[in-house]
């Protein structure tokens, strides 16, 4: 059987080093890249397992987004969510997809809420509300540490919030992401660096579940836990009114989101999982093409999911939440960091061959 090309580039590679320079190579790495479009750059990092070929591309030049995540797959390799082939220009102009939510994640109402007895103004960037945070602008992050060998390769990016508009905060927030066997690990880590009052923060992704047809795939919630959708108000603002309603279907499993190829069943809901972080301390999401079983798992301090369906040619939303949308101010598992307080959760991607 012919081995891989990037095995036969890796091997290759490794010839033509001097002597002097024979060190053994670990299995896992991290490399850096530059993506290039025109006049637009954008710095990154490549997490690479060399055995299989699998990878990720995280952005540090941008906002820390997960541009690409390839996995093996029934079929060998395979995009995991959707990306921009490298394109600078377009990863600029098109921001949602892979994008880290931060500090806040979906809706914040009419862009505005009340934080330790002051209201704040945030801009309104999604018809009458704030939306999705301020990285997903493309602030460069710090590389603030690199480790690779034979178990892993990891890179953690850094930046700190303060003096953003509506958000007098000073808040450092780490986001390390870590390739593996088991797929791809996505940690971040707040710390409220002020020693005098709290801060609100929450945190999410966006990443685009890359299927042949959203119509015709299955998405599961967890079964450890019931599910409830979150009622919202009529679009465009779809902001939560403070009740929830159980959800089963399609989401648990029976049949596909529905729809056709061009026009899948559209959803941009907001769903709750309502038993204990004791009892399922793990929730794990399947979206289950042709193929493969793509999955979504999150610790105990994700405990919301976003389903978003209005871009079929990207693929299915599915994006962790640690709160629910406008948490900051109707206070459902919205993170209040006191004084020197710090928050860490956890979620990744992986794969399982049909």
């Amino acid at each position: 059987q012919t081995p891989p090309m990037f095995m036969i580039m890796h091997r290759l590679l490794f010839l033509l080093l001097p002597a002097a320079a024979l060190v053994p190579l670990s299995r896992f790495q991290v490399h850096d890249k530059i993506l290039e479009d025109g006049e637009a750059k954008i710095e990154a990092k490549v997490l690479l397992n060399t055995e299989n070929g699998e990878h990720a591309t995280v952005l540090s030049g941008w906002g820390g987004k997960l541009e690409l995540l390839q996995l093996v797959g029934k079929e060998g390799l395979r995009d995991v969510i959707y990306n921009h082939n490298g394109n600078a220009t377009l990863i600029q102009k098109d921001s949602s997809p892979g994008a880290v939510l931060c500090p806040f994640s979906n809706r914040v109402a009419n862009g505005t809420y009340t934080w330790n007895g002051k209201t704040h103004y945030l801009n309104r960037n999604s018809a009458n509300n704030a939306i999705h945070g301020f990285l997903i602008g493309g602030q460069p992050m710090e590389v603030a540490q690199i480790s690779s060998d034979d178990s892993h390769a990891a890179v953690t990016l850094s930046y700190t919030f303060g003096g953003e508009e509506g958000y007098p905060f000073n808040v450092s927030f780490e986001l390390t992401y870590t390739l593996d066997s088991n797929g791809l690990q996505v940690k971040g880590k707040a710390e409220n660096i002020m020693a005098d009052r709290s801060a609100p923060f929450m945190l999410g992704l966006h990443p685009y579940f890359k299927v042949k047809d959203v119509s015709k795939t299955v998405v599961t919630f967890d079964q450890c836990s019931k599910w409830n959708h979150v009622d919202v108000t009529p679009a465009p603002d779809l902001i939560p009114i403070g009740t929830t309603t159980p959800v089963k279907r399609p989401f648990d499993g029976s049949s596909p989101i529905g729809g056709n190829i061009t026009h899948p069943t559209h959803f941009d809901d907001g769903f709750k999982a309502i038993s204990s972080r004791r009892h399922c301390p793990k929730l794990t999401t399947k979206i289950r093409d042709d193929q493969d079983v793509l999955k979504l798992w999150m610790d105990d301090s994700f405990r919301f999911l976003q389903i978003y369906t209005g871009a079929p040619d990207k693929g299915v939303a599915v994006e962790p939440q640690a709160g629910e949308t406008d948490c900051w101010n109707n206070k459902d598992s919205v993170i209040a960091l006191q004084a020197g307080e710090i928050w860490e959760g956890s979620f990744g991607f992986s794969i399982e061959a049909l």
